[in-house]
């Protein structure tokens, strides 16, 4: 599973996981659960800097968030990358301030009320 993401259909450029089997990725928007054929894969550009999973309860994402898109219907409010668990599966999804967590799965999109959020941390 790789971190990527793609503008659905509702306008909305968001993160979410790819499945190289499933020959595309998925996202979720409005709790439904999208695919796409067309979509980004997170590569690491920055050589100075980490990534790194941190912990996360609530819905402020943690100093230093990724940054995975961007929410057409809430003014371009920035959508950051996170991962969670439903139903025992580790699941790539976004993460947004006053919501928190929402993964797609199963056909759907679940709020989970902790996970991790993907970090820039520096080395060393």
């Amino acid at each position: 599973m790789y971190v990527a993401r793609f503008t659905n259909s509702y306008e909305q450029l968001a993160p979410g996981k790819l499945y190289p089997q499933h020959k595309g990725c998925y996202n979720g928007c409005c709790w439904r659960e999208l695919w796409s054929s067309t979509y980004e894969v997170l590569t690491h550009p920055v050589w100075e800097q980490a990534l790194k999973w941190v912990p996360t309860t609530g819905s402020t994402p943690p100093t230093g968030a990724v940054h995975g898109g961007v929410r057409s219907d809430c003014n371009h409010e920035i959508i950051y990358i996170c991962r969670g668990y439903v139903n025992g599966s580790l699941v790539l999804g976004k993460f947004h301030s006053g919501c928190g967590a929402l993964l797609p799965y199963g056909g759907k999109e679940h709020h989970v009320s902790s996970c991790e959020v993907l970090v820039w941390t520096p080395y060393g």
